[in-house]
């Protein structure tokens, strides 16, 4: 599915609406039980860690959130060659999804580049593959610039084995700093062993949860 145009009645408003009616009670709960916390944001996302969880939320698509509760949740500051490194191995896991080499009952991504927008179409790349259905792609994927956020969702059983993969059962995201900052990225793991709410819209919005 590619995303929809960003019309007055796009399919995108009533996902919007029905993420707001649906889970607004969700999100505010699960942000209370996080608190204050520390803030990591850019013009892109904010997120937000404490000892008691995390999530982030887009900041002209709030509705666009994934969060979690628990110890296993986590955190860190990654340089950009390490990011770099990071967006290579996904790149791999892509590669292997698409030549059937590696399967999972979902796996999605999408990457927002300076500029980008989920609503517009414009400077990013989305892929999702499910089992039983194509995989879908939309825009593309830049070798030379960094995202400035970037969302990964696996669904897999609970006996997988993820050695070697770069990412956990559930979902990561990657946040650039601001240009301001001392230049590594925050990577965030919300995995599916935790307390998790993935209350967002996929690879692209028009795909509820």
């Amino acid at each position: 599915m590619l995303i929809p145009d960003n019309t007055t009645s796009s399919p995108l408003d009533s996902v919007r609406r029905e993420t707001r009616e649906r889970h607004g009670v969700g999100i505010s709960f699960l942000k209370e039980q996080v608190g204050d916390g520390v803030i990591y944001e850019n013009e892109t996302a904010r997120a937000v860690f404490s000892e008691a969880g995390g999530y982030f939320e887009l900041c002209d698509l709030p509705e666009e959130f994934s969060g979690a509760l628990g110890a296993e949740v986590t955190h860190s500051l990654i340089d950009t060659a390490a990011t770099r490194r990071h967006l290579a191995a996904l790149e791999q896991v892509i590669a292997a999804l698409l030549s059937g080499t590696l399967s999972f009952p979902l796996f999605s991504l999408y990457l927002i580049y300076e500029g980008g927008d989920l609503r517009t179409r414009e400077n990013l790349f989305v892929f999702e593959a499910r089992a039983g259905a194509p995989p879908m792609l939309f825009g593309s994927w830049s070798q030379e610039e960094l995202p400035r956020f970037a969302k990964i969702r696996l669904l897999a059983p609970p006996a997988a084995s993820l050695a070697g993969l770069p990412m956990v059962n559930g979902v990561q995201f990657l946040l650039a700093p601001r240009h301001t900052d001392d230049g590594r990225f925050l990577l965030g793991q919300l995995p599916r062993t935790s307390d998790a709410a993935d209350l967002g819209l996929h690879a692209a919005p028009g795909m509820a949860n």
